[in-house]
């Protein structure tokens, strides 16, 4: 099995990368884990993928398949491929734009798109020290210059030109970037997606289970604390078993900058095992399920005042109950 995973960040990707590899690994014996290779190297984010950090910075956004990838990206992409019988399931934040061209390379059986509510997400992205639109706060002036160079280029954006034009601030950039990976990502013709929405936990995993043909989780109804989304980083359910990570985190500072003129091939492995099932279960018995977080509430409720969230949110929810109707076979609002 093989599943890629998109979705914008803060939108829940790492509960359901968490949840499925679980799932996985307990029906098979393992799970290979991909953690958003345009970042990090390995889920315990102890190092810094600096070749994707490079590729995601320099690359378009927006790669679909009649569009060339440079060999340097598709050798990096490869990497991700699955390894014979065993199971692989790859998480993207930064790939939305770019599904079409990954797809091709990975060939995944399914693909999982993961959507939440724009001022959930902004309330939520506002309490982290980064932009959606930028890799660290020292990229953000160039790649928001050329992500909206991007955007007015592209027809289906046309909408939202004017909003494109006026963002001075880093929250409506942030709004922005959510809807046109998220309309990207929704337009694209790939077979075989499933949409989890963030606010319907509950239905969307339990109509996943059953497309992916995997044992769900009888208390899913519940919040269920074991797969809270940052326990990913950690060896609470899942045991790293074999990991070979790139000697260039020896030296992060120098070869970064040697990354950013000569970027080359990393060859990992990810292989993951499960570990003391027993002791899982009984704590999803006692736990809940894993929903919204209250803390942000103050703050979606000031963002729910600009009316380009509102705009941008009602545009997006219209396009996606399209989306579930047709995907999924359900509707909510």
């Amino acid at each position: 099995m093989n599943l890629n995973i998109y979705g914008v960040g803060r939108s829940g990707t790492k509960v359901v990368q968490l949840y499925l590899s679980y799932l996985i690994a307990k029906k098979c014996g393992r799970v290979k884990i991909n953690y958003e290779p345009y970042y990090w190297q390995h889920r315990h984010l102890k190092h810094p993928n600096y070749e994707g950090i490079n590729l995601h910075v320099k690359s378009p956004q927006f790669i679909h398949l009649h569009d060339k990838l440079a060999d340097r990206h598709r050798r990096f992409l490869e990497q991700m491929q699955a390894v014979e019988e065993v199971p692989t399931i790859t998480k993207f934040i930064r790939g939305n734009g770019r599904m079409e061209k990954i797809n091709e390379l990975l060939s995944p059986d399914w693909n999982i798109l993961v959507f939440r509510k724009l001022v959930d997400v902004l309330a939520s992205v506002g309490q982290q020290p980064f932009n959606f639109y930028s890799v660290g706060h020292r990229f953000e002036q160039s790649f928001w210059k050329g992500l909206k160079k991007e955007i007015l280029q592209e027809p289906k954006f046309e909408s939202i030109y004017h909003l494109v034009h006026s963002a001075k601030d880093s929250m409506l950039k942030n709004a922005i970037y959510w809807y046109v990976m998220n309309l990207d990502v929704l337009d694209n013709q790939v077979q075989n997606k499933v949409i989890v929405r963030y606010e319907f936990f509950k239905e969307d995993l339990s109509y996943l289970n059953t497309r992916l043909q995997l044992e769900g989780l009888s208390t899913l109804e519940k919040r269920i604390d074991l797969f809270r989304g940052k326990k990913i980083h950690s060896n609470s359910i899942l045991e790293t078993k074999d990991i070979d990570l790139s000697s260039n985190a020896l030296y992060p500072k120098i070869i970064y900058f040697l990354l950013r003129k000569y970027p080359f091939y990393q060859p990992r492995s990810k292989d993951i095992g499960t570990t003391d099932f027993a002791k899982a279960e009984e704590e999803i018995k006692v736990s809940k399920l894993g929903g919204n977080n209250s803390s942000n509430s103050k703050d979606a409720l000031v963002l729910e005042q600009r009316q380009e969230i509102v705009f941008l949110q009602q545009k997006m929810t219209e396009k996606l109950n399209i989306a579930i109707a047709s995907t999924n076979g359900i509707g909510k609002e």
